[in-house]
Formats: C-alpha cells, sequence, structure tokens
C-alpha cells in the first residue's frame, strides 16, 4: 500500500512522524486482514501471492540479508497484478525495493511510538 503511493505522498509521511505512523499502521492492518483471508481474498490469490513473496524474496536476499523479509512484506502489500509488473521489470524493481528500503530507514530513525 504505501508503495503505491506516489513520491510526493511518501515524502511527506517521511517528513511527518505521525502522519507515518498512521500510514504505517493502516498498512499492517490491512496486510493483516489480508494475509487472514478477509476481504474477499481467495485462496488461490494468496497462494499465487505467497509464490511472487517467494520470488521477490529470492531476488532480495543476498543484496539485503537483514532487510529482504521486511521489504518482501512491504512489495507484497501492492495489488496482485502490480506486483507481477513490478517483477518483470528490473528497473521498476529496483526503484520499488529503494523505496520500501528508504520508508524502512525512515521507521528505523524514529522513536518508538507511544
Amino acid at each position: 500500500m504505501l508503495l503505491e503511493l506516489p513520491v510526493s505522498s511518501v515524502t511527506r509521511l517521511l517528513s511527518d512522524r505521525n502522519l507515518l505512523m498512521e500510514a504505517v499502521k493502516k498498512s499492517r492492518e490491512e496486510y493483516l486482514n489480508f494475509i487472514q483471508g478477509k476481504e474477499g481474498s481467495t485462496s488461490t490469490l494468496s497462494r499465487e501471492k505467497e509464490e511472487v513473496g517467494e520470488v521477490i524474496y529470492e531476488k532480495l536476499v543476498d543484496t539485503y540479508p537483514t532487510e529482504a523479509p521486511k521489504l518482501t512484506g512491504m512489495l507484497l502489500q501492492m495489488e496482485y497484478k502490480d506486483l507481477v509488473r513490478v517483477i518483470a521489470e528490473p528497473d521498476l524493481f529496483r526503484k520499488k525495493v529503494e523505496l520500501a528500503l528508504s520508508v524502512l530507514r525512515a521507521g528505523r530513525d524514529l522513536p518508538p511510538p507511544v
């Protein structure tokens, strides 16, 4: 979800701790709903996303061994059709990974939520 936002929106989130925390909370809730099968997702789509997640993880683990699980999870927030396109286009994949890394690193610089 966060990676689907325009760059200007991500930039704004990175400059405002409260907005970023709210966006992360919302994305997390949506992701948890998805993996728990809520919102009418089919098991077929879940299996396909799991397979895509494995592909993404394998692409990331050598370069980002400690961040690969989180980056994979962040990318999996995207719509399935967008994920397929991102995997197929190396430049787009690299851009999405860089964006996810910047969000992840910005989150590390923030103090824990109260």
